[in-house]
Formats: C-alpha cells, sequence, structure tokens
C-alpha cells in the first residue's frame, strides 16, 4: 500500500535579503517544490495581412493572433501554459506559425482535430510577446460577417493572483466573393482579312465580373508565353504594357503583357483589344499561341473561368481576301440583283489562274458579269456558277435574277470561293448578296460616300427610297440609326433626333411618296472615334402606311474609319551647296516606313540625318552615273531614297545634304499609313507653314428643337477644313445665348463674357475640331427661345472663307414646371454652444420661375426663447435657384439639463426635429506613462474606431530648438490597442525612444454620439481644447536604478 499523502505548510523568511511569503508544498515521495504568488495575465487582438477591410477576411488570408504575457511580480513564473482554441475555419501549419519575443525558450504542441494549441513557457518575467499565425479557409456556403473567435487561457504551476487569465479574440467574417471571368477571345483581322503573315491580328478579349455584389478591385489581363514569330508595337497598342522584361522571357517567347482594366463593378464587362504583327514565318502554316489571364485583387472562387489558351492559325492561304460588297438596293421579287466581288492578293508568292465560284441562291438565275466594267463570261453547272477572272484588276460584278425568290422579304446569301494555281483548295466563306422584299414594295436603298474615312473625318450617308409600283405609298417615315460617339448635321425639314443608350435616330416624316417618285435623304456625321479608328455601323429603315413594316429589312452600311498621319517635307533655303528638309509628323499617331524621296538635281551623296554624318545611296532610274556625262548634253545624277523608319506624333527629323549647287531640288515622303497631307509635299522652297492659306467651314448644331425652362439645351460648334492646307491655333468662338445659363461645357473652353473661345491646335485638311456646350433657359427666354452665334475667330495662318465660317442655331423655349420646396432633412443635430443651426430648403421637380414659401420654428422640450430664437418668415427662389438655407440661432441656456427639442415648419406641412445637445465634457481621465508604452484611460466608454483611430494620438518630442510647437518638432508613429473592459488604449511607439528626451502626447479626435460612443475632448488645433501630458525621460545611470518621470 502507497504511502499518503502528506502536505504541511510553513512560512519563512529568507535570511540577507526581503522576499515575498511562500507556500511550501511537500510531498512524500517526492522532490520538494517552491510555489510562488505571481500575478500573470494574457490580453490578445488581431492583425490580418493584407489588411482586411471593413466587411471581413477572404480566402487565404494570414491572420496573426497577438498574446501578450505579462508578469507583473518581481520574481519568475514557472511555468506557464498558454492554450490557444483556434476557430475551425482557419488552418494552421507547423512551420513558422508561432513567435515569441527574442530569447524565449518555449515548446508546442497542436491538435488538428480541435483545433487547440498548447504553447509552455519555462519561465515569465515582464512581458512575453507571442504570435500565432493561421490562414483563413471558407467555401462559397460560408455565411459573410459571421466572425472568426480565438480562444485563449493561461495557467501556471504557480498561484496566480491575476484576474485577466483568459479572453477571446475575433476576426472579421468571409468577405463577399468576387467571379472574374475571361469570357471570350476572338481573333481577326483589319479589314476583312483574315490573319497571314506579314499582317496583323486583332485579339479582343472580354473580361465579366459574374459576382452579383462584389467589385473585383484592380482587374488585369495578362498574357504569357506568347510565341509563333508575332510582334509587339506599343504605338497600337494603348494600356498594354511589358509585364517581363524580354531578357527574362523564355526561349522562343515574347515578353508577357499586362493591361490594368481597373476596378470590375458587379456584373460589369469590359473589352480589352490586343494588336500583334504576324511576322514572315519560315514554316507554311505557322500559329500564334499564348495563355490569357483575367483577375483581380479580390478573392476568386471559380479560377477556373480566369484562364483561356489561344491557338489561331496563320495560313499562307489567308494572304488572299476575298470581299463581297451586297447591292446596297432592297429588290422586288422579280427584278435583277446585282452585287461586287472583289478578290485581292497582298502575298509574297506569284498567284495565276485566279476562278471564282459560288452556289446559286435558290429561286435565282444567272444573268450576266462584268469585270473592271467589260462583259465576261460565266457557266452554271450543277448550280454552280465559275468565272475565270484575266487578272485582279477587277472588281467582278455579277447580276442575278430574283424571280424565283421564296418567302421574301428574306436576305439572300451564298458560299463564294477563289481557287488559283498554286492553292487548288482556294479560300473563301458565306457572303451576303443583298436583300429581296415582296413584289410591289418600294425600292430603298443606303449608301455611305466614302468607302473607307479616317479619323473625325466627315461622312454623308445617302437613303433613297424610289417607288416604282403602280400606286401611291402614304405616311412614308424613314429612320437612320447612328452611333452614340457621332456628331451629326441635318439639312432642313420635317424630323426628330431622339438620343439613347444605343445610339442616335434621326427620324423624317416623308409623308406620300407618289408613283414613280423618290427621294434622298442625307445626312452628315463626324465618327468621334479614338485616334486609332473603329467601324461605324449605320442602320436605315423604312415603314409605309399600306404595308407591314416586315416586308422592309433593316439596311445597313459599314464604314471603315482608318488612322491618319499627317507627314510633311519641306525644301528649306541655307547655305550653297547644302539641301536642308524638315520632315514632320503632324498627325495624332506614330507614322511608319517614312521615306524621303529627294531629288537634288545634282550628286550628293554626304550629309547628315540630326545632326548625325551619313552617306546616302542613289536610287534613280537605271541610267549609270558618270561625272560630267549625261543625256544628250545634260548632266544625270540620281535622285535619293532616304528612309528614316517611324516618327512620331509631333516629331521632326533634319536632313542635310551636301552637294554642288541647291537650286531646282525637290523632295516628297511617303508612309505605310494613309497621310493626308499628299498634297503638302514640297516640289520646291515651301512657304512657311504660317502663311499657308486655312479654308473652313462652320456648324452650330443642338440637341434639339425645343427646351423647357431650367432644362438642358446641348449646342455643338464645329470647325471642318475643307480646304488645301492643314489648320493650326484655329479658335472657334460660340456665344452663350441670351437669358440662360451655362451649365457645362467642353475640357479647354475659356470663357471670356458672353463668349466661349476653343483652341484646336491642329486641324489637318479633312478634319474637324470643336466643341460642346449646355445651357439652361431662364424664365425670360420664354419670349424669343434661344440663340447662338458660332464661327472661326483667328487661326495661325490667314483664314480665306470660300464658304461661310460662321453659323447659327435656335432653340424654342417653353415653360417648365416651377417645382416644389422640399426639407433637406427631416432632423438635425447641434451642440447648446454652437450659436446656430442651419435649415436647409430644396427646389425639386422644376426650377422655372418664381416660387415662395412660408416657413417657423415651434417650440417643443426646448423653449422658445431660452434654448433657440424663435424663426418665421417667407423664402423667396428665384428663377433657377434650387436651394436655400435658413439659420435659426441657438441659446447656450445655463438652466438647460439632457438634450432637448423643437420643430421647424414649412408651408406645405412639413416638419423637421432639431435637437439641442448639452455640451461633452472631456473624455479622458488619466495618461500614465509605463516605460515605452502609455496607457490613455477614458471616463466613459468611446467608439471603439475612434479609441483605435492612431490619427487621434500625438505623440511628438522638440527637435534642436527643445521647444514644442515648433517647424522641427518631430512626431513619433504609434501602434494603438483598445480594452473596452477598462476603457484604455495603450500606445506603442513603433520605434525605440531615445533616452533623457521630452515627449508630449496629444489626445484629440472626434466620435459618434450615442450607443456608439461619445466625442473626444478638443480638437487638436486650438488651445486648450485637449488633453495633453508632458514627460521628462531620462536614462538611468549604472551607479542607480531610476523609473521614468509621471505624466502632467
Amino acid at each position: 500500500m502507497a504511502k499518503p499523502w502528506l502536505i504541511s505548510c510553513a512560512r519563512e523568511r529568507l535570511a540577507g535579503r526581503r522576499r515575498r511569503s511562500r507556500t511550501v508544498i511537500s510531498l512524500e515521495g517526492l522532490e520538494r517544490r517552491e510555489l510562488l504568488t505571481v500575478d500573470v495575465s494574457v490580453v490578445g487582438h488581431v492583425v490580418a495581412w493584407p489588411a482586411s477591410n471593413s466587411d471581413g477576411v477572404v480566402n487565404g488570408q494570414w491572420i496573426t493572433y497577438e498574446l501578450d504575457i505579462t508578469n507583473t511580480d518581481q520574481v519568475n513564473g514557472e511555468p506557464v501554459v498558454l492554450t490557444d482554441v483556434l476557430d475551425p475555419r482557419v488552418s494552421f501549419t507547423t512551420v513558422n506559425s508561432i513567435h515569441l519575443s527574442k530569447g524565449v525558450d518555449f515548446t508546442y504542441t497542436h491538435d488538428p482535430a480541435t483545433g487547440v494549441v498548447t504553447i509552455t513557457i519555462p519561465a515569465v518575467r515582464g512581458k512575453v510577446d507571442v504570435e500565432v499565425e493561421a490562414e483563413t479557409t471558407f467555401t462559397a456556403a460560408d455565411v459573410p460577417g459571421v466572425p472568426r473567435t480565438n480562444s485563449f487561457s493561461i495557467t501556471t504551476a504557480d498561484v496566480n493572483t491575476s484576474t485577466k487569465t483568459s479572453g477571446s479574440m475575433q476576426s472579421g467574417g468571409p468577405t463577399p466573393i468576387a467571379d472574374v471571368a475571361l469570357a471570350s477571345v476572338t481573333a481577326s483581322a483589319p479589314d476583312g482579312w483574315s490573319p497571314h503573315p506579314g499582317g496583323k491580328v486583332v485579339y479582343s478579349f472580354v473580361a465579366v465580373n459574374n459576382s452579383t455584389t462584389t467589385k473585383a478591385s484592380f482587374a488585369e489581363i495578362f498574357i504569357y508565353n506568347l510565341k509563333g514569330g508575332v510582334g509587339f508595337n506599343s504605338d497600337n497598342n494603348p494600356g498594354w504594357t511589358d509585364a517581363e522584361p524580354a531578357e527574362s522571357a523564355s526561349p522562343g517567347a515574347m515578353s508577357d503583357l499586362q493591361f490594368v482594366i481597373g476596378d470590375l463593378a458587379p456584373g460589369a464587362s469590359r473589352t480589352v483589344t490586343l494588336v500583334l504583327d504576324a511576322r514572315p514565318a519560315t514554316s507554311p502554316s505557322p500559329v500564334i499561341t499564348f495563355r490569357a489571364s483575367a483577375m483581380s485583387y479580390a478573392y476568386d472562387l471559380d479560377p477556373s473561368n480566369n484562364v483561356v489558351d489561344v491557338s489561331t492559325p496563320v495560313p499562307v492561304s489567308a494572304e488572299t481576301k476575298v470581299v463581297v460588297v451586297a447591292d446596297s438596293h432592297t429588290t422586288p421579287v422579280g427584278d435583277d440583283l446585282s452585287y461586287t466581288v472583289q478578290v485581292a492578293h497582298q502575298g509574297s508568292d506569284a498567284a495565276t489562274g485566279f476562278v471564282v465560284s459560288q452556289t446559286l441562291p435558290a429561286g435565282t438565275t444567272f444573268v450576266s458579269a462584268t469585270w473592271g466594267g467589260a462583259s465576261i463570261a460565266g457557266s452554271v453547272v450543277g448550280g454552280v456558277l465559275s468565272i475565270p477572272l484575266p487578272n485582279l484588276a477587277g472588281p467582278l460584278v455579277v447580276t442575278l435574277n430574283t424571280s424565283g425568290v421564296q418567302n421574301a422579304p428574306t436576305t439572300l446569301s451564298a458560299p463564294i470561293k477563289v481557287t488559283w494555281n498554286e492553292l487548288p483548295e482556294g479560300t473563301g466563306g458565306v457572303y451576303t448578296l443583298g436583300t429581296v422584299t415582296p413584289a410591289g414594295t418600294l425600292s430603298i436603298r443606303l449608301d455611305a460616300d466614302k468607302s473607307d474615312s479616317y479619323v473625325n473625318q466627315m461622312l454623308t450617308y445617302s437613303y433613297t427610297a424610289t417607288n416604282t409600283t403602280a400606286t401611291d405609298a402614304h405616311d412614308v417615315v424613314v429612320a437612320l440609326a447612328f452611333p452614340p460617339s457621332s456628331q451629326m448635321f441635318v439639312p432642313p425639314g420635317d424630323y426628330t433626333v431622339t438620343a439613347t443608350a444605343t445610339g442616335q435616330v434621326v427620324t423624317f416624316h416623308l409623308g406620300d411618296l407618289p408613283s414613280g417618285a423618290s427621294r434622298t435623304l442625307s445626312v452628315e456625321a463626324v465618327p468621334l472615334l479614338p485616334a486609332l479608328g473603329g467601324v461605324v455601323h449605320v442602320v436605315g429603315t423604312i415603314t409605309e402606311a399600306d404595308r407591314p413594316a416586315s416586308d422592309y429589312p433593316a439596311l445597313s452600311v459599314d464604314r471603315s474609319v482608318l488612322p491618319w498621319v499627317d507627314v510633311v517635307v519641306h525644301v528649306l533655303p541655307s547655305d550653297p551647296g547644302v539641301f536642308l528638309f524638315i520632315v514632320t509628323n503632324n498627325g495624332p499617331v506614330t507614322a511608319t516606313g517614312v521615306e524621303v524621296y529627294a531629288d537634288t538635281k545634282t550628286f550628293a551623296d554626304y550629309g547628315q540625318i540630326d545632326g548625325v554624318p551619313v552617306y546616302f545611296q542613289g536610287t534613280g532610274p537605271s541610267i549609270p552615273f558618270y561625272p560630267g556625262g549625261g543625256i544628250s548634253g545634260l548632266p544625270v545624277y540620281p535622285p535619293y531614297t532616304i528612309p528614316l523608319g517611324s516618327l512620331a506624333p509631333g516629331a521632326s527629323r533634319v536632313i542635310q545634304m551636301v552637294g554642288a549647287t541647291r537650286d531646282r531640288s525637290s523632295a516628297s515622303v511617303t508612309t505605310i499609313e494613309p497621310n493626308l497631307s499628299l498634297g503638302d509635299q514640297s516640289l520646291g522652297p515651301s512657304p512657311d507653314p504660317g502663311v499657308l492659306p486655312l479654308n473652313v467651314v462652320a456648324r452650330l448644331t443642338t440637341d434639339g428643337s425645343q427646351v423647357v425652362t431650367g432644362g438642358y439645351a446641348t449646342f455643338t460648334a464645329l470647325a471642318i477644313n475643307v480646304g488645301r492646307y492643314p489648320g493650326r491655333g484655329v479658335t472657334i468662338a460660340a456665344a452663350i445665348p441670351a437669358n440662360s445659363r451655362l451649365v457645362s461645357a467642353s475640357p479647354g473652353v475659356v470663357v471670356q463674357g458672353n463668349l466661349l473661345l476653343f483652341t484646336v491646335d491642329s486641324l489637318p485638311v479633312g478634319a474637324t475640331g470643336g466643341f460642346q456646350f449646355v445651357v439652361s433657359p431662364t424664365w425670360d427666354a420664354l419670349s424669343g427661345g434661344l440663340t447662338s452665334n458660332a464661327g472661326v475667330l483667328k487661326a495661325a495662318q490667314p483664314i480665306v472663307t470660300l464658304a461661310a465660317n460662321a453659323a447659327t442655331a435656335t432653340v424654342a423655349v417653353v415653360a417648365g414646371p416651377s417645382g416644389s420646396p422640399v426639407l433637406g432633412a427631416t432632423s438635425y443635430a447641434v451642440d447648446a454652444n454652437a450659436g446656430s443651426v442651419a435649415i436647409t430648403i430644396n427646389r425639386v421637380g422644376g426650377v422655372s420661375g418664381p416660387l415662395t414659401i412660408d416657413y417657423a420654428t415651434v417650440a417643443g422640450s426646448a423653449w422658445a426663447g431660452r434654448d433657440f430664437t424663435p424663426t418665421w418668415g417667407t423664402l423667396a427662389f428665384a428663377d433657377g435657384e434650387t436651394s436655400k438655407t435658413i439659420a435659426v440661432p441657438i441659446a447656450a441656456d445655463p438652466y438647460g439639463s439632457g438634450d432637448r427639442s423643437f420643430l421647424f415648419y414649412i408651408g406645405t406641412g412639413a416638419s423637421a426635429v432639431v435637437t439641442i445637445h448639452e455640451a461633452v465634457p472631456p473624455t479622458v481621465a488619466s495618461v500614465q506613462w509605463r516605460g515605452a508604452a502609455i496607457d490613455v484611460r477614458f471616463a466613459r466608454p468611446v467608439a471603439v474606431s475612434t479609441a483605435l483611430a492612431s490619427a487621434n494620438f500625438a505623440l511628438v518630442t522638440p527637435g534642436r530648438d527643445q521647444k514644442f510647437g515648433t517647424r522641427d518638432d518631430r512626431r513619433i508613429g504609434l501602434t494603438v490597442w483598445y480594452d473596452p473592459t477598462t476603457l484604455t488604449s495603450k500606445l506603442m511607439p513603433r520605434r525605440r525612444l531615445p533616452a533623457n528626451g521630452m515627449y508630449r502626447l496629444t489626445v484629440s479626435g472626434a466620435g459618434v454620439r450615442g450607443a456608439t460612443g461619445v466625442l473626444l475632448a478638443g480638437d487638436g488645433v486650438h488651445s486648450g481644447t485637449d488633453y495633453t501630458t508632458e514627460l521628462v525621460w531620462r536614462r538611468p545611470s549604472i551607479a542607480r536604478r531610476a523609473s521614468p518621470a509621471g505624466g502632467r
């Protein structure tokens, strides 16, 4: 039988020094151990990395649980066991997940089943910092906002007198989840070509945020592992950047590319375009490959829809393009339909024996064909029409009869293929040939005046309706739909303009169209596209009273708007024997393949380009050059082709050539892109660009024919360069209409009195520039409407007015609603010592004409004359005025106790409650300095957000002058914790405070009254309003121990 435990207690005093009383516990059969009386406490808080938002944390976010174990006794507490119970929705790894203060030994265990982490510290004296790191995990089923809880406690082998031996910490619940997806990736080539070697490949990426609740922050598109013999030009790809330096890219691949979209709202999408150059390939059918990925900073629960692997073949056959232009008329059944086939070959290898073949649409028969205007034979075998082409000069026009077409109206289409000897399998596709309508309908047609246009150039659209039937057509209505980014010029007539989210629609009311009659409607439009151009899509529709609308399908016309360059070369006077040429790009985009053709009429193979010496190579006719020789006694000298490469917008190159003479010289310049200044190439000494005449036309239009008082009318003032020379410094002026208020104007517009001035720095030939402004008519505009005048005021060169350079536009004005008064808020709050409270009355539903409303205050728990000054009267709104403010004086009632209120009424019967709050005394009870830490205790609860805001605590130390409040004061960063149980904010300086210094702490800030807290005292600015304490902290000497001085 084991011996019974024998427990005895004794108290003793150690000789030679004072020591705490201790309890001595003897266990028979065991080693004797001394138990100390200690005071060991623990507190904790949470730090998330990266920082969480107010809604919580995201999946995979690291959370650090920071616990401070403090033994305030002078003896070691040994040992101390910390038990930390982790939330099951965090993941704890045993590698580098626990950190303690430097030099503190510890051991720990982790139970994955329960999430319990047990940390044993052999001895604690003073403070030990413990960090436990975990990673958040959750699924789509997790409820947003439900926090994660971490519970902790400590036990000691000694007798612990502290009451702070356990607690818990909470981190935010999961945030709503975004879902960024790469919805689609498409590849095409400009101008209808398929991707081909040496051409451009245009990729269109659509990124979408499938979440209905969460914004995808900082969305981006990345391109990885780009291969297949491609080139990237940043000039063609605004917004795209190299995400990886070229030297670090993998072999055979370009640098990775990146496009920053920015924030994507819930449900929003963004289309991004990337233009790549398909370089000539060594293999017969090269393939462009890459991986595209869409991502954002928000957590994405479904990454599977973020990535698309792209593979684009670049076949040699794509070097031949087939373009089919459908018949722009509608063809009644039984009439002939004609369409155009154009074949173009841009390959580097020869191609011979072209044959166009197509399947005839059902119900049609072949009538005839022409090639370049001349008749050409075609044969039909088994329903397939074949036409051999003698060359590629073209175009081929094919005419079919539609007598057998059924189910009109219908759109005819057919597969068309082009074959040639070197590629018997050919290339082509299915193309639209035209539209067939029922017999007896109107013949309609939609055309544009150019096959291609340039950015900011005007296009003229014509819609023609011809009545070829035996009866009159009644109530004919034509509608033309333009893109929303268009400026339109409509001729006078019976029409309306309607703006929608997808476009602008001009509707013409033609009335009756007699048998045999024809009407053509023309609308001029300037597509406002980016400098890189695009495609303009215009749709035309027609209806008449005697036929269903379905008999007339919509017609459409697409026009490519091309980027343009404006490169000019000038021959300038210089020293004898020296030729000086200046090449300048006046356009908005970079010109590529720039070459100057210089005919010096003399030998000049040496000179400089931009100051760098070069030798020039003659490239004239194949006539050998012999110094002193010639033809028929005339000397022959080679012209020179000087390649300059690319030329950025606004850039210039200076070419200097040294020769025997300098008269009879000329020069011209060519570019790969269309050059608007082909007529401005110098064929001799050029005049100064400042004296080239400018011929402009002014236009002024409005967005409607009528506007209500207080509404908005938009005017568009434009200048169109119809001359032969580009304009520079063109200033357009427009008058603000009388009896109106200017609401807004385009960026760059300058207001001078009642004039609006806008300067267009560069106005190329055929280009349009201008601005818009919005006005609101006043009550006085009812009698005469709004009239504005616009014109070209001046330019950097003389203006030659071949057409009117001034314009006028008028908008009728009708009476609008006067509106009604409403209170700006239903409740107001003011401090008793604020002096007054401002009550806002707004005017809603209209602003036309004058408007009055009565108002008055009515006492409640606040007494009139003691708490506030009674206020009443009539408030008058002027025409167009939308808001007024009334100040009600507030008295500082010395007898007031607690909050009190009164009512503010207006004549509509609406009222607002005004609450007067008593002034709040200071809330800071004390400030204690504990070594490097500072405790700020509040007299009553404050908002947690206020108590944790580091901006509300300013710790400064003086500079060399040792004076506070001077420019050399230095602020010390603080980390703030708040313990709501003790109403104490603990401040920890972010760097060690130097010894023997002075420090001042200022506590200030603002909070929210009521359940969430009260105001902090003071504002940190005005003397006497803040809680301020100073501390002189001196380094202790070696001979004695010193403690910091107390605050005051």
